[in-house]
């Protein structure tokens, strides 16, 4: 705390004491706030942080994700590259100890697979009265396995 701090306190503290007004006490309290803090004896002594430029950091962002520890740890590269201040070559020394991400089971069962579609059917009236006639009948041997009836809707 600052020696004017001190001293705008001690006017506060003795003009309570003395029975002052609740405007004169008010008054001295603002003169306290509006004091401004002095910096601690050792602020001098630590050193001013710089940030890094804007260049800076995308070129350690560019860095991390063209690595090539990156491919298939995007994510991760990612997390390094904008949510931290790790450097590149910490970053990147990072992934290359991180197993690569797997795809999953479905993931890779998809890759090549190719539905065999007619589109050509659906797009007749005669076609979507097929098809629809189609999902009633799936929907009907459906609710007789577990014993119920269809209910038809009224045309």
């Amino acid at each position: 705390m600052s020696t004017q701090n001190n001293g705008g306190l001690a006017a506060v503290h003795a003009a309570a004491l003395s029975g002052a007004s609740a405007a004169a006490l008010s008054a001295a309290a603002d003169s306290t706030a509006a004091a401004p803090a002095a910096k601690p004896d050792n602020a001098a002594a630590e050193p001013a942080r710089s940030s890094p430029s804007v260049a800076d950091d995308r070129a350690r962002s560019k860095q991390i994700l063209g690595s090539d520890a990156a491919k298939g740890r995007e994510e991760l590269a990612h997390y390094f590259a904008f949510e931290t201040d790790m450097t590149a070559a910490a970053a990147i020394a990072a992934l290359e100890k991180a197993p690569k991400a797997v795809a999953s089971r479905l993931d890779e069962a998809m890759k090549n697979f190719q539905p065999k579609v007619d589109a050509a059917e659906g797009d007749t009236a005669a076609g979507a009265v097929k098809l629809s006639a189609g999902l009633g009948a799936a929907v009907a041997r459906q609710l007789a396995k577990i014993g119920k009836k269809p209910k038809l809707a009224a045309h």
